[in-house]
């Protein structure tokens, strides 16, 4: 083979040269863009799995919502029970929960703003029902919550 290519003119050799350089250069394009292609496909197929999943979890929270308002509704002291006990988990200073017929009012000191906010995500969960208004009143360090859940 080294024999041929010796025995080629200068001109017949860097056309071979060329001619292979070309088609190296049109394999790495030719892999290039099907890779380009594949990334582009499995980017639509993400975002398609995506918003499926974020619409099913959406689903699924309304759902969730929806079931724990009506076990709310039914089992009002149980729920009423168990926020007491979050309460005490929590370590709530001060907890108040005060009810009548078209609102839950909970009160409480917290100083950990994060601890306060899951504290309400939770509570939520077992009621059911996001609340009307949520009121952080600050005296010095002292952070007083005060939640309002509107339960018609």
């Amino acid at each position: 083979m080294k024999e041929i290519f010796n025995n080629l003119q200068s001109r017949e050799k860097s056309l071979l040269v060329i001619l292979s350089a070309i088609v190296i250069l049109g394999i790495i394009l030719s892999s290039g863009t099907n890779l380009y292609s594949n990334l582009q496909e499995s980017s639509q197929r993400l975002n398609s799995a995506k918003s499926d999943y974020d619409y099913v979890y959406s689903q699924a929270e309304v759902l969730s919502f929806n079931l724990a308002q009506q076990s709310f509704l039914l089992n009002a002291e149980t729920a009423y029970a168990t926020l007491d006990i979050m309460a005490k988990d929590y370590e709530l200073i001060n907890y108040v929960l005060t009810k009548n017929k078209s609102e839950l009012k909970m009160v409480y000191i917290l100083n950990d703003l994060e601890r306060s906010l899951l504290f309400i995500e939770d509570s939520v969960k077992i009621i059911g029902i996001m609340p009307l208004s949520i009121e952080v009143s600050r005296l010095n360090e002292i952070k007083r919550f005060t939640v309002i859940f509107n339960t018609n």
